[in-house]
């Protein structure tokens, strides 16, 4: 039998056959408007379409509400809008009449999975996990990924799964008897949760990073778990791109994003269809207000992109030509790196400020003052922000560390940790990422990503390092992750003739 690892490369090969097309991927999608699209089998609950929303008007668990969809699938990505969740959520990997599956259980502060082999029981809680902070009666987006064994769970569009279940580790009922099936919405509350904007797609579901090169121009795509000098399975490069200087990058479903320093835009490209392609949006020109376009970030729908000489200028993700932005940050002129979580946007200014991190409420505008001001130790040109539930993660390019403050730090505050010294590697070191317990660093100074334990500390090495001439890697400046959905490719012969 082939090793995971020989399979996996096998699928990255299978996505480097059609990277110069688009992929042929089978996407279901229902936004309810006018009614249900797609072919629910309303099975337990009457469910109803309202309003462009989804509900059951009898939710219950004895036995628990369902409504299903009739697609056969056993590697698969299916997202769904969460409105006002209260012990509502999914069926994954059922049978036709629901009467077993996994089913992923979502309430405001916690979710969890059960394992169900008949509709009587046995309801054992798997991978509980707290939801921090806590569902809100507005759309939460909740994404769930099947690959073989593994369920994962991801809320809010974060790269990183919230909660991941290994049926493997499943014995009662044994879980490996939940490899493919249905997929579905249950609701036991009342009023009880309602659903919007299905996204249902067949094929294999891979975490993976992009890595945007200032120095080449080049987005380069590996899978998340890549260390050495390996080639990327996937670039975006070449002279239709438009692509040059490279500053930011960000990952949503369909689009990779890619800011530019001297093109001053965010352009946005087909995830599907990479290589020397024209991007499908682009965000650009004198009404956008933008300077130079240093980092941006991906939320909630919107883009909230630094600039040079301008204020922090807040899009549309679906934004395109030259526009006005929906909303800018006045307070500030000459901004870099930002980040948002949890509600909060964090901006470093760029070399005219550089020791300081500001946070404001995500939904700021005009000349809101900010929540706090983190006076980030010397000038070490904070060009990096990654924000966590508990901690701020600043890259200094000028003094080669990695500082780690309280996320409510401010004032002079004390980092908690600081990573620098030549056994860290570091050297002119951008942006940074958290993807669950690692940190990962664009070192544009070696040419390499490195990778740290997440409670890094002091003058350690790393746990790996992606670097040398196979990664094709110059400048990499920017980090993003996402999770890519290979198609299923199925080659046969029945040698009949």
């Amino acid at each position: 039998m082939d090793s995971p690892s020989k399979l996996l490369r096998w699928a990255f090969c299978t996505f480097a056959m059609f990277a110069s097309s688009a992929l042929a991927q089978t996407v279901y999608r229902d936004d309810f408007t006018g009614g249900a699209q797609l072919p629910w089998s309303n099975l337990r609950g009457d469910w109803q379409a309202s309003a462009g929303e989804y509900a059951a008007q009898v939710p219950g668990n004895t036995p628990p509400t369902a409504t299903l969809l009739p697609y056969e699938l056993s590697d698969f990505s299916f997202e769904v809008d969460l409105i006002d969740p209260a012990d509502g959520g999914l069926w994954l990997r059922t049978n036709a009449t629901g009467t077993e599956g996994v089913m992923l259980v979502v309430f405001p502060d916690r979710l969890y999975w059960h394992v169900i082999a008949d509709l009587g029981g046995p309801y054992t809680i798997h991978q509980q996990a707290s939801i921090t902070p806590n569902l809100g009666p507005g759309p939460t987006r909740i994404r769930v990924t099947g690959n073989g064994p593994i369920l994962r769970a991801y809320l809010r569009e974060s790269p990183t799964a919230v909660s991941t279940l290994d049926l493997t580790t499943v014995s009662n009922p044994p879980g490996l008897n939940y490899l493919s099936g249905r997929v579905g919405l249950y609701d036991n509350a009342a009023p009880g949760t309602r659903f919007d904007n299905v996204r249902v797609e067949a094929g294999v579901p891979i975490e993976i990073m992009a890595v945007g090169d200032a120095g080449n121009g080049t987005v380069h795509l590996f899978p998340a778990d890549a260390g050495g000098d390996v080639a990327p399975f996937a670039v975006l490069s070449g002279p239709n791109t438009g692509l040059l200087d490279i500053r930011g990058v960000a990952l949503d479903v369909d689009h990779l994003y890619v800011s530019s320093g001297a093109g001053r835009y965010v352009k946005a490209f087909a995830l599907a269809n990479l290589g020397n392609v024209a991007a499908v949006r682009t965000i650009n020109g004198s009404n956008t207000g933008l300077g130079s376009v240093y980092q941006f970030a991906l939320a909630d729908n919107e883009l909230f992109v630094s600039s040079e000489t301008g204020p922090v200028s807040v899009f549309g993700k679906d934004d395109s030509g030259d526009i006005p932005p929906r909303r800018s940050i006045t307070a500030m002129t000459g901004t870099y790196a930002v980040d948002v979580d949890l509600d909060e946007l964090f901006i470093a200014p760029h070399f005219l400020d550089a020791n300081s991190i500001y946070a404001y409420a995500q939904s700021a505008a005009g000349a809101t003052p900010p929540l706090r001001q983190l006076m980030a130790g010397t000038a070490g040109a904070n060009l990096g922000l990654a924000a966590t539930a508990d901690e701020l993660f600043v890259s200094q390019y000028l003094v080669a560390k990695v500082q780690v403050y309280a996320r409510n730090a401010s004032g002079s505050a004390t980092p908690l940790r600081s990573i620098g010294g030549p056994t860290t590697g570091l050297g002119a070191n951008v942006d940074v990422a958290i993807k669950g317990n690692e940190l990962f660093v664009a070192n544009s100074g070696y040419a390499n990503v490195l990778v740290f334990a997440r409670n890094a500390d002091g003058d350690v090495a790393p746990l790996r390092v992606i670097g040398g001439p196979a990664t094709g890697f110059n400048a990499p400046f920017a980090l993003a992750f996402g999770v890519l959905m290979l198609p299923d490719v199925v080659f046969a012969d029945g040698f009949e003739q």
